[in-house]
């Protein structure tokens, strides 16, 4: 995203770790169910974005103490949307959601949070 292309790839990349993360997972553990270990995977995902996602909007909040408001939503924007993005996907993962179309879904989302528009 940082060279402003849309990353087509993304969502399927997403998955493809999801998928990798859970069959290791049932591999190792007897009796582990693959939807389970799929959702799971990508419920630590999200929690990882999500901690960059805040990490990156505790980074931006300098920034953002100027007394402009229009600055101020600029810079803290994009980190509130992805913080968002996350949300929603956590969201349709909960409810069972093809989890190929969330990644897909994450990744508009997310290119749309934090991209510059032109």
């Amino acid at each position: 995203m940082a060279d402003r292309r849309y990353p087509a790839e993304l969502g399927r990349c997403m998955s493809d770790g999801v998928d990798r993360f859970a069959r290791r997972w049932v591999d190792e553990h007897e009796g582990a169910s693959k939807d389970a270990a799929n959702r799971q995977a990508a419920t630590l995902m999200w929690s990882m974005i999500a901690h960059h996602a805040r990490g990156k909007l505790a980074g931006a909040v300098p920034a953002a103490r100027g007394g402009d408001p229009a600055a101020t939503e600029a810079v803290l924007e994009p980190w509130l949307d992805l913080i968002d993005a996350v949300g929603r996907a956590e969201y349709e993962t909960r409810c069972h959601v093809n989890l190929g179309i969330v990644m897909d879904h994450f990744a508009s989302m997310a290119y749309r949070a934090v991209s510059p528009t032109s």
